[in-house]
C-alpha cells in the first residue's frame, strides 16, 4: 500500500473569504525556502574555511568510504560535512530532515551545488566513517581556526572545564550518581572571552567530571601553545576539578589556574572568625551580605602551599562558605573570586545553548564515534553562531543568544531563481528580521 503526498491528495484547501473573494493555500512549484539564513552560514564558513579545513583531516573517513568506482561519487565528504552541520546550526538536528532540506534550494546553494543533496542515510554513513584519528585531527584543527580567527594578540587564553549530562538510553547508558539517571557524560573545554568550543569529548556515564580531563588539556594546552607562541594560559573550573592530581600538575607545567576546593575542616576552621562576624552582622542588620578573605593552605596530596579565597555569606536562608584555589596572589580576593564567578556564567551558557539550540545532547547512536562525531559537528555549528554573533550584538541591548539568533535572524522567508547567469535569492521585504540577515551577509 503506498502513501500519496497530502498535495496530491488535497491539492487546494480554501480557508475563509475575505471581501467576497476566497483564501485558498496550495503547494507551490517555485523554487522557495524558508531557511534564508543558510546563506549567511555558507559565507562565514568560506571566510573562515572551518569545514574545509576539518572535512580534510577525515583521512579514514575516506579510505572507509570503500568507494569502487570515485567517478559515480555525487556527494563528496566536505559537502556532506558542510550539509549537516549547517543543518544543525538551522535548528535541524535530527539526521531525518536532510531527506526534506536536501531539496532546499537555498541550502544547495549554500553548500555549494545547484542538486539535490545528502539523504539521512549518508548523514548516518557520514557520523560512522569516521575514525579516533579523525576527531582526534579535526579538534586540533578546531584549535587551529581559534587561533587564526578568534583569538586577539597579545591577550591570555582563559579556559573554562566543565562536564555535563547527555540523558540517553541503550547499551551505552550507564547510571550516573550525580546526575540519578543514565547518560553520557561529556566534558566540555571552552574560552572565556569568545564562549569558543575547544574540547567537547565523549565519556561514559558513569564516570567522574575530572576523568580523562587531564590527558584533554594536555592535548588542548599543547595545541595553543604550538599555534600561538608565548601565550598566558590560565585553567577555570569548578570544585570537582579542584583536586591534587591536576593542582600538582599544573603547578609543573606553569599554567595558572583557578579552581573550586571542596570544604573541610581545616579550612573551615581558618575562616571561622569572618564567618562568626557575618552571623552577628546579619543578627544586627537582617540585610544579606558577603565577605571575603584569602589564606595560605596545603592540603596533604599538595605538593606545595597555595592561595585560597573563601567566600562567607548570609542570604537570611543561613550561612554560606565557598571556597577557590588558585596559582595568584589574592590582593584583592574578592575580586579574584568574582574572577571564578564568571566561569560559572560563561560555560555554563554556552553548555545550555549548545543543548536547547543546537541540540548537542542527541545523541542516539550505537557505538562511541558516531555520538562523539555529533559533538564535533555540534561545536563547528557553534563557531558559525559565534561569528555572527559578533556581527550583530554591537547593535543589540545584549547578546544573543543560539536559539534567538536561529528564530530571529536565520530563519528567513527567500525565494530562488535560477539561470544561465546567476541564482537570484529575493528575500522578503516585508519581514523586519530581514534586515539583520543582510547586514551579516554584506559584511
Amino acid at each position: 500500500m503506498t502513501t500519496q503526498c497530502l498535495s496530491e491528495v488535497v491539492p487546494q484547501i480554501e480557508l475563509f473569504q475575505v471581501k467576497n473573494r476566497p483564501v485558498v493555500v496550495s503547494r507551490t512549484a517555485t523554487q522557495v525556502s524558508s531557511n534564508g539564513g543558510f546563506l549567511a552560514l555558507g559565507k562565514i564558513d568560506r571566510r573562515v574555511e572551518l569545514i574545509r579545513a576539518v572535512a580534510a583531516c577525515f583521512v579514514d573517513a575516506e579510505r572507509n568510504r570503500a568507494v569502487r568506482d570515485p567517478d559515480r561519487v555525487i556527494h563528496g565528504l566536505e559537502d556532506l560535512l558542510r550539509q549537516r552541520v549547517f543543518q544543525m546550526a538551522l535548528g535541524y538536528e535530527d539526521g531525518l530532515d536532510a531527506d526534506t532540506l536536501r531539496l532546499d534550494p537555498v541550502l544547495q546553494v549554500s553548500v555549494g551545488k545547484d542538486t539535490a543533496l545528502g539523504s539521512q542515510p549518508m548523514m548516518s554513513r557520514l557520523e560512522n566513517w569516521v575514525s579516533t584519528k579523525d576527531l582526534y585531527r579535526g579538534w586540533h584543527e578546531v584549535v587551529r581556526v581559534y587561533a587564526r580567527h578568534f583569538h586577539v594578540a597579545g591577550e591570555p587564553v582563559v579556559l573554562h572545564v566543565d562536564s555535563t549530562e547527555d540523558r540517553c538510553s541503550g547499551q551505552l547508558a550507564l547510571f550516573n550518581g550525580y546526575y540519578q539517571d543514565h547518560c553520557f557524560h561529556p566534558l566540555v573545554v571552552t574560552e572565556e572571552r569568545t564562549s569558543f568550543p575547544l574540547a567537547l569529548i565523549f565519556r561514559n556515564g558513569n564516570v567522574s567530571s575530572a576523568h580523562r580531563v587531564r590527558s584533554v588539556l594536555k592535548r588542548v594546552l599543547r595545541w595553543l601553545r604550538e599555534e600561538i607562541p608565548g601565550v598566558q594560559i590560565v585553567v577555570k573550573g569548578d570544585c570537582a576539578f579542584g583536586i591534587a592530581d591536576l593542582v600538582n600538575w599544573f603547578e609543573e607545567i606553569q599554567v595558572d589556574y583557578v579552581l573550586g576546593l571542596s570544604g573541610n575542616a581545616v579550612v573551615e576552621k581558618a575562616v571561622a572568625h569572618l564567618a562568626q562576624e557575618v552571623q552577628v552582622e546579619h543578627q544586627e542588620t537582617k540585610t544579606p551580605l558577603q565577605r571575603f578573605c584569602s589564606f595560605s593552605y596545603r592540603a596533604q596530596t599538595w605538593k606545595n602551599s597555595h592561595s585560597v579565597i573563601a567566600k562567607v555569606e548570609h542570604t537570611g536562608k543561613g550561612l554560606n562558605q565557598r571556597f577557590v584555589v588558585c596559582s595568584m596572589q589574592a590582593e584583592d580576593p574578592e575580586k579574584l573570586y568574582e574572577t571564578y564567578h564568571t566561569r560559572a556564567k560563561g560555560i555554563e551558557a554556552v553548555i545550555e545553548q549548545m543543548k536547547n539550540g543546537l541540540r548537542m545532547d542527541k545523541t542516539a547512536c550505537h557505538n562511541k564515534l558516531p555520538n562523539q562525531m555529533r559533538y564535533l559537528e555540534s561545536a563547528l555549528a557553534l563557531i558559525l553562531h559565534l561569528k555572527i554573533i559578533d556581527i550583530v550584538e554591537k547593535d543589540l541591548p545584549h547578546r544573543p543568544t543560539v536559539q534567538s539568533v536561529i528564530q530571529k535572524i536565520l530563519k528567513i522567508g527567500a525565494i530562488v531563481t535560477r539561470s544561465v547567469r546567476r541564482f537570484l535569492i529575493e528575500l522578503s521585504s516585508v519581514d523586519p528580521n530581514t534586515l539583520w540577515l543582510m547586514r551579516i551577509l554584506a559584511t
